[in-house]
């Protein structure tokens, strides 16, 4: 038996911000083929929308431990080697959010020091490195 959904549970799966997300692309669809205009900041919230979902899917993810693991070689071992086999992926995890983390602060970094603007809405990121 399923349970109702809650608001909560709603916002919580992220399906409030593809519902948005969904919401503001056909709309920006309908107004350029009616009209020929288009409204840039669409793109820029619909590509931050798509963002997020992405980082709450896999928050949801890890935290209900139905991320992407190697199931097979998992639950075929016991003991002493399953446990080997889960700190080996909980540190693999580690290492590669860890990556992530320095790339990405890198490009910030190199992305603010070149003065790039956003694609549709040409806003010029500036930012103070402390």
């Amino acid at each position: 038996m399923t349970r109702p959904l809650s608001l909560a549970r709603f916002l919580n799966q992220g399906s409030f911000l593809l519902a948005v997300m969904a919401c503001i692309a056909f709309i920006n669809i309908i107004i350029r083929y009616c009209t020929n205009l288009s409204f840039s900041a669409s793109e820029e919230l619909t590509v931050n929308f798509f963002v997020w979902i992405v980082l709450l899917g896999t928050s949801i993810a890890f935290r209900e431990s139905s991320n992407f693991t190697m199931n097979l070689l998992y639950s075929i071992t016991h003991g002493w080697l399953r446990k080997t086999l889960y700190f080996f992926g909980v540190l693999c995890s580690l290492a590669f959010f860890a990556m992530l983390v320095y790339l990405g602060a890198i490009e910030v970094i190199d992305e603010i020091e070149l003065n790039v603007s956003s694609e549709s809405l040409d806003i010029l990121y500036r930012a103070s490195l402390i």
